[in-house]
């Protein structure tokens, strides 16, 4: 079998040209405020090296870490072969997360979170789960909860209505 085809990959958030905006406008007046601080310059218009405005630090730092979860992408990685799943965030060029273990993958449910919200779920080890993925509508958490439960040759849970959760 093909290395990469053994692997399901379930991305939840890819970046829009809005993501690259916002994370460009942060990470850009991040900079401007460490310059700011660099420079000695003061809200009231002064400027004083030997005491510098330590609130352009914390606005610098907040606009960075805002800039780079923008930037940010989250994947899960799961590898029925060999019972592991990983969390990989993805910046840029560089992946990050470590494999961690499964039991035993029990089943994939579908659960209804709002009136428009179904949540796709993967429950492992007897009571543990994790979130894949999130619809809107009913259809399309289906036909992902199916997809997923047989290349994982489990069943799929149907607890969209919440009183009467059904085997697929």
């Amino acid at each position: 079998m093909d290395e990469r085809a053994r692997y399901i990959i379930i991305t939840h958030r890819r970046r829009t040209l809005l993501h690259f905006i916002g994370a460009t406008l942060c990470l850009l007046i991040a900079v401007f405020c460490v310059y700011l601080f660099i420079i000695g310059f003061h809200i009231d218009g002064q400027y004083d090296k030997t005491k510098p405005e330590g609130g352009f630090i914390e606005i610098a730092l907040t606009l960075f870490a805002i800039g780079l979860y923008f930037l940010t992408k989250i994947s899960y990685i799961i590898d029925a072969e060999r019972l592991r799943y990983k969390r990989e965030y993805s910046f840029l060029k560089w992946r990050f997360g470590r494999w961690r273990k499964f039991k035993s993958i029990d089943y994939v449910a579908v659960f209804k979170k709002k009136e428009e919200d179904f949540r796709v779920k993967l429950w492992y080890n007897k009571n543990k789960h994790f979130s894949i993925c999130t619809y809107y509508d009913k259809a399309g958490a289906m036909e992902e909860a199916d997809l997923l439960a047989s290349r994982l040759n489990v069943n799929v849970w149907d607890a969209t209505n919440p009183n009467d959760g059904k085997w697929r």
